[in-house]
């Protein structure tokens, strides 16, 4: 690679890179299908526990939040605060091509550079509720049962116990897998999720000609 890299524009200058590997400058074949796998076990869950609450408590609002802030957040939040900081962003074309797809285009101009602090906390803000909320409902769910139901069956509480385990446990796997295969490789350096290591940050910033502060907070992690 030259120094300053050009890989975003000619995949083949990418051959005889340091970094080959290391950063998905280019998206993978089947890197866009593992992204959406990984996200089946907790999406699914959490629709079903939602659901559970509604039908055990006649109460649906908690699945109309849930399916309101997951829109908001793929399409003008994702995109405004965390996407369009993205080197992937700048490229042309009117879809965004990344390995985390988005069913939206792009909405806003791109903003080349690192997140602000306030955009850091709206992203992390959004993906903790997305990543807390089922649980936090079905749980007030499973207390509120008995009040509503004298002479609940036993059976339908163990049910709503063991699905609450069962999608702490698919949060804690998706964050697991997220942060461990894609976050460690994503080319958005300023993302609070983000994992790329701070050597590997620190080259791409050199050979892209950038040296801002996405760069300095991965030395100081």
């Amino acid at each position: 690679m030259t120094a300053r890299c050009r890989g975003m524009e000619d995949e083949a200058v990418c051959s005889f890179c340091r970094l080959k590997g290391a950063l998905l400058c280019h998206i993978e074949p089947g890197q866009v299908g593992l992204f959406v796998i990984s996200q089946i076990p907790y999406l699914g869950l959490a629709l079903i526990s939602l659901g559970f609450v509604g039908a055990a408590t006649r109460t649906w609002w908690p699945m109309a939040a849930f399916a309101a802030v997951g829109l908001a957040f793929l399409g003008p939040v994702e995109m405004r605060f965390l996407c369009s900081h993205c080197p992937h962003y700048a490229r042309e074309g009117r879809w965004l091509k990344c390995m985390a797809p988005n069913p939206f285009p792009k909405l806003f101009r791109p903003r080349p550079g690192p997140m602000k602090s306030h955009e850091r906390i709206i992203i992390a803000a959004f993906a903790g509720f997305i990543l807390s909320f089922p649980a936090f409902s079905l749980a007030g769910a499973i207390r509120s049962l008995p009040v509503q139901q004298q002479g609940l069956n036993p059976s339908l509480l163990l049910a709503a116990a063991v699905l609450e385990g069962a999608l702490i446990l698919s949060a804690v796997q998706f964050c697991y897998h997220l942060t461990r295969s894609f976050c460690r490789r994503c080319l958005n350096l300023s993302c609070p999720f983000n994992r790329v290591p701070a050597t590997a940050a620190l080259e791409y910033l050199k050979m892209s000609g950038e040296t801002n502060d996405a760069g300095e907070e991965q030395s100081r992690n």
